[in-house]
């Protein structure tokens, strides 16, 4: 009736934190508009830069419109498009529909123009948000569809948890996605909620995650709960599976672990 764990290192590449994420859920609902980790916007690239530490500028293309996103450090430094420059450059591009992204390694520390990002980036986010839930025209009443699958994330990094987040919802709208910042919080949200899923940093301010882990292997309730964890602790992470029997620690083994969730979600 145990749970599975699984390791995705830090920083991690987009494509195998979404094949380790769907192997613990299960594909993602198929819909219209951004329904895979491969269509990304703005928002979602720069912040994937940003939570992987990256150095980089990123290119943009929208129609006729180009621009770039320099990022140094996981850090928003400066934003050219046109004939704007910094905070303005920024907000503009993460409002881009669609925009083909691109990559290339900085030449030169960049100068800075931009010391609130994170502040823009939040401001697009809930925009991106509203005009998903805008009706587009007006639909019959029926029955609404049951709710998503749920999953608790628990990070330390404020802007990590806003980036994972966003991926998932852009994967599938339905899921029910609960934050917690600290062990603790989200030891009690996990208990409140028995989630389907667990995304798990290693380091964490008031005990490691290792430790939140054998609390959940302790309860009955929360023992089947699967767990992805995330982090560059790569030898802690090793010693935690040699300590628990339920750890699937090979991060490309997504057929196993999919085999341990089935095996206990038959059980519970």
């Amino acid at each position: 009736s145990s749970g599975a764990l699984q390791f995705v290192e830090k920083p991690f590449d987009l494509a195998a934190f979404g094949a380790a994420v769907q192997a613990l859920l299960g594909p993602w609902r198929k819909q219209e508009g951004r329904g895979t980790l491969g269509a990304l916007n703005a928002i979602d690239v720069v912040l994937s830069h940003c939570a992987a530490n990256s150095s980089v500028i990123v290119d943009l293309q929208s129609g006729s419109r180009t621009g770039e996103i320099h990022i140094a450090g996981g850090q928003v430094l400066h934003a050219a498009t046109g004939k704007l420059q910094g905070e303005d450059a920024l907000r503009e591009m993460l409002n881009w529909s669609k925009p083909r992204p691109g990559e290339k390694k900085p030449s030169a520390p960049p100068r800075r123009t931009i010391t609130k990002w994170q502040v823009i980036v939040v401001e697009a986010l809930r925009g991106a948000e509203t005009e998903i839930s805008e009706p587009r025209k007006a639909q019959p009443e029926r029955i609404p569809p049951p709710a998503g699958k749920t999953v608790v994330v628990v990070d330390d990094t404020e802007m990590l948890l806003i980036f994972v987040e966003d991926i998932l919802t852009t994967a599938d709208p339905k899921l029910q996605i609960t934050t917690a910042l600290s062990g603790s919080e989200g030891l009690r949200e996990i208990e409140r909620l028995i989630p389907d899923l667990v995304l798990l940093d290693y380091s964490l301010p008031d005990f490691n995650g290792d430790e939140l882990c054998e609390r959940l292997l302790e309860n009955e309730r929360t023992a089947h709960v699967p767990v992805l964890m995330m982090s560059g602790h790569v030898a802690e992470m090793n010693a935690a599976a040699a300590r628990f029997p339920n750890i699937v620690a090979n991060q490309t083994n997504a057929t196993a672990v999919a085999e341990k969730r089935n095996r206990a979600e038959a059980v519970s």
